[in-house]
C-alpha cells in the first residue's frame, strides 16, 4: 500500500497484504476526520478514512480478520501532514499519523 500525498509526493510501501500498484488519494475539498482501524494483538487488518459525516473516504484492507476496533480523531482545524508505520515484510504492525494545526 502507498499513499499519494496533496502535495503529489507518494510514501513509501507499506505491508503487502494489499496490491502494491493501490495508491490512494486524499482530496481537500474531502477532509479525513477520523480513522478506523482493525486489528488483532499483532497486526492492522482494515483502515477506514472518514469524512466529518462519518463516510468512508477509503478503505484499505487486507482480509477480515481482528476482533479490535480504533477509531483515530482528527481535531478540528487540524490536518493529516504525515505518518510513521511499523511493518514487517508482510504485515502491518502499528500506525501512526502526525497531524498539523493551522491557525492562518
Amino acid at each position: 500500500m502507498r499513499f499519494t500525498l496533496s502535495d503529489g509526493s507518494v510514501s513509501k510501501k507499506i505491508g503487502s497484504q494489499v496490491n502494491l500498484t493501490d495508491s490512494f488519494e486524499f482530496s481537500e475539498e474531502r477532509p479525513i476526520k477520523s480513522i478506523r482501524v482493525r486489528t488483532d494483538n499483532y497486526q492492522i487488518y482494515q483502515m477506514e478514512f472518514l469524512d466529518a459525516e462519518g463516510k468512508v473516504i477509503v478503505e484499505i484492507k487486507s482480509r477480515d480478520y481482528g476482533d479490535n476496533w480504533h477509531t483515530i480523531e482528527v481535531k478540528e482545524g487540524e490536518a493529516i501532514i504525515g505518518y510513521q508505520e511499523a511493518s514487517d515484510t508482510n504485515f502491518l504492525r502499528a500506525i501512526g499519523f502526525m497531524t498539523m494545526k493551522s491557525d492562518f
